[in-house]
């Protein structure tokens, strides 16, 4: 047995019934590392340190960017609170501790949800490998409020945002604001977007894989007619040779930092919070008015990049309720 340095994290190596095994031990201090070395000679158990940590490093190989930097956070989030447990401590209680942390710490319940989903999927990752024989606990998720949000903004909220959009303090983020509300691209398709992939002269916004970087799936890469809102705008900015949204002349914007902006932007507009304040919410709102004009789901489908049509027909409540609002301020003659 022993303990060596891979990459940034020490592993121990080992012999068990004739065969080698290696564990990583989750950190890059080597006296943590010894000390966890001392309990697997000691035949201690497996924590949620080194679960985490090998599920993680399992699904780096796997996974796209987007992916390995939320299972990120889950790893660092997890091992903070149960990194010294071991699988089968972590109960149904331990669960409920955790959900009460995170709320006080401002996280939203969806959040919570899904990444206490995640972290107890790395147990039954380790259970199914036989690292251990614990299994996840049976637990509640919490209430989502308002779990039916509206998803796109009102034409007042609209008018708001693009006025707010407009001003000196928000301005580099008026083409990301116009890009997803007039074409529905997702915020890192509007991040990798360059001139090259827009042709003014035929019309066309072309959402493609480029070094560094892939669309979400095989059916996101796309090609998305140009609305002549979005067509005037874009004809008027400098085309530097790289980035059609850039942070700053040149830079390219990261993603995380963009959704933060985003939100300090919904909020100085005045956009109330019935709904989440991110673009994916102006790609909701150009997906309610392409139907809402007579569009075509299956048409629909394609601009906006889904893999099935059953995510596209998310969209169809809000013009559904316009629909019904129509027939019940009908006057029919009798």
């Amino acid at each position: 047995m022993g303990i060596y340095k891979r990459g940034a994290v020490y592993w121990a190596r080992w012999t068990e019934d004739g065969g080698k095994r290696w564990q990583s031990l989750g950190t890059g201090d080597r006296r943590e590392a010894e000390r966890l070395f001392d309990e697997l000679r000691a035949g201690g158990q497996l924590t949620m340190r080194s679960a985490l940590s090998e599920w993680f490093e399992h699904q780096e190989a796997r996974c796209k960017p987007r992916s390995i930097h939320l299972y990120r956070i889950v790893r660092k989030r997890f091992t903070a609170m149960w990194g010294e447990l071991q699988p089968r401590e972590v109960t149904t209680r331990v669960v409920e501790e955790a959900q009460e942390t995170l709320l006080k710490l401002g996280r939203g319940p969806t959040t919570i949800n899904h990444q206490i989903g995640i972290a107890l999927g790395a147990i039954a990752w380790a259970n199914e490998r036989g690292l251990t024989d614990a299994e996840p606990p049976r637990w509640k998720r919490l209430k989502v409020r308002n779990g039916r949000a509206r998803k796109y903004l009102t034409p007042t909220e609209l008018h708001n945002l693009l006025k707010t959009a407009k001003k000196a303090q928000w301005k580099r983020l008026e083409t990301v604001v116009m890009l997803s509300l007039y074409s529905g691209l997702r915020s890192d398709e509007i991040v990798w977007l360059t001139w090259a992939d827009v042709d003014l002269e035929q019309g066309w916004l072309h959402v493609r894989s480029k070094k560094g970087w892939s669309p979400k799936s095989s059916t996101s890469e796309r090609s998305i007619p140009i609305a002549k809102e979005l067509a005037a705008h874009l004809s008027r900015l400098p085309d530097d040779g790289k980035w059609v949204a850039p942070q700053s002349p040149g830079k390219q914007w990261c993603r995380r930092h963009l959704g933060t902006q985003t939100r300090k932007l919904f909020r100085a507009a005045g956009v109330d919070d019935d709904g989440p304040h991110t673009l994916h919410r102006l790609r909701g709102t150009f997906a309610t008015s392409v139907l809402r004009g007579g569009g075509d789901l299956e048409s629909l489908r394609e601009v906006l990049g889904h893999s099935v049509l059953s995510v596209t027909a998310g969209y169809l409540t809000a013009t559904s309720d316009s629909k019904r609002r129509a027939i019940r301020g009908a006057r029919f003659a009798s």
